[in-house]
């Protein structure tokens, strides 16, 4: 939980704390605020007309194997900047993602392929940790639902197409990891 206090020291990979920067007064956005509040402002804006133009194409486009993982690729490079990502921007991300996932299971992508979904799943996630710093309990935890609903679907349609026995299939990013099998019915 982060407490807002100063430390004097946080190393990368520490679980016990997190380095924020605070920018002087005309930067935001950045890890080093080396981006002014007007510029940071468009590419927001840009990143969400970008984020919902390939919505646009994953709703009229008809869904193949060559579609999905275009879609899976554009959504990836578009979120690369999560600090970028606004909140709607984010919520179509979610969006987006549990529409491929389902895609995805009725083509019978492998599971190696739509892995690649949970990086935008993961920085839209970032994000609105980032974002929620400040907001109430409620939105906190309609950000923690967002993420799981779109988890809890990729570990089904993972699990649905495991066989017992397979090797498990594991994913670590910086906000979830998961693991998952199907068991054997006769152990």
């Amino acid at each position: 939980k982060d407490s807002g206090i100063a430390i004097s020291s946080c190393f990368v990979g520490s679980s016990s704390c997190e380095a924020t920067c605070r920018c002087e007064k005309g930067f935001v956005g950045s890890a080093s605020c080396s981006v002014s509040t007007s510029d940071f402002n468009v590419k927001s804006i840009l990143r969400e007309h970008l984020i919902n133009s390939i919505q646009s194409l994953v709703l009229i486009e008809y869904p193949t194997t060559e579609a999905v993982n275009g879609w899976m690729s554009s959504l990836s490079d578009a979120t690369q900047v999560p600090t970028e990502l606004t909140d709607s921007s984010v919520g179509t991300v979610f969006n987006m993602s549990v529409r491929i996932i389902q895609t995805a299971a009725r083509l019978q992508l492998s599971t190696s392929a739509l892995s690649r979904v949970l990086s935008s799943v993961d920085l839209a996630t970032q994000q609105l940790h980032f974002s929620a710093n400040n907001d109430s309990k409620m939105q906190k935890l309609a950000s923690v639902n967002s993420t799981l609903n779109v988890l809890q679907l990729y570990t089904s349609t993972i699990a649905d197409a495991l066989v017992p026995g397979q090797h498990a299939v594991e994913s670590i990013y910086s906000q979830f990891r998961l693991s998952v099998s199907t068991l054997s019915s006769d152990r």
